[in-house]
């Protein structure tokens, strides 16, 4: 008979050493995932200038990245990393954050297809973030260069490179072309 492994819990995965392997704690166990590719970081590190350009000079609040952890379930626990994640002041005061998990969910999450991310597993961690009170969820794919937008409260909705990008969890004027996250 072969013991089961037992659950982790948000606290222990986030005191784990590091792999090297970029993982997310689902129901209690760990998922490793493979690092991102070039394009991946590109896409993200322009998605994060974009709306940094309007957050910060403004004062609108926190943006994240590197898969900053997100607490999506408890018992068991699920510890998802947006690749980008933006917090406004009115959740999350500015200043230094603390070490560890946000206290609160974010506004916005913004995922970055990698070739190998099923659909099935996007579409259910879209959910995760929706459920815990994440305003809006962003997926860009890059094969396709469209945007998948997830809320709360309507339908999804699909964007071509030619739509454009109303990011009302950031701001009422918070738009841009879907293509400018592909340049």
């Amino acid at each position: 008979m072969v013991a089961a492994t037992p659950l982790l819990t948000a606290e222990q995965y986030l005191h784990l050493p590091d792999t090297g392997c970029p993982s997310e704690l689902v129901r209690g166990v760990v998922r490793e995932f493979d690092p991102p590719f070039a394009r991946h970081g590109q896409i993200c590190a322009t998605a994060g200038w974009l709306i940094g350009r309007l957050v910060r000079p403004r004062q609108l609040g926190h943006i994240l990245s590197n898969n900053a952890g997100v607490i999506t379930a408890r018992n068991p626990d699920t510890v998802r990393g947006p690749d980008l994640s933006y917090y406004s002041f009115r959740r999350l005061p500015p200043g230094r954050l603390p070490w560890g998990y946000a206290p609160v969910s974010p506004d916005l999450a913004l995922e970055v297809l990698m070739p190998t991310d099923p659909w099935s597993e996007t579409i259910l961690k879209a959910g995760e973030y929706l459920n815990v009170g994440v305003q809006t969820v962003v997926v860009l794919d890059p094969d396709t260069e469209s945007v998948h937008v997830f809320y709360p409260d309507r339908p999804t909705v699909s964007l071509c490179s030619t739509d454009e990008l109303h990011l009302l969890a950031v701001a009422d004027d918070c738009r841009f072309h879907v293509k400018q996250f592909f340049e």
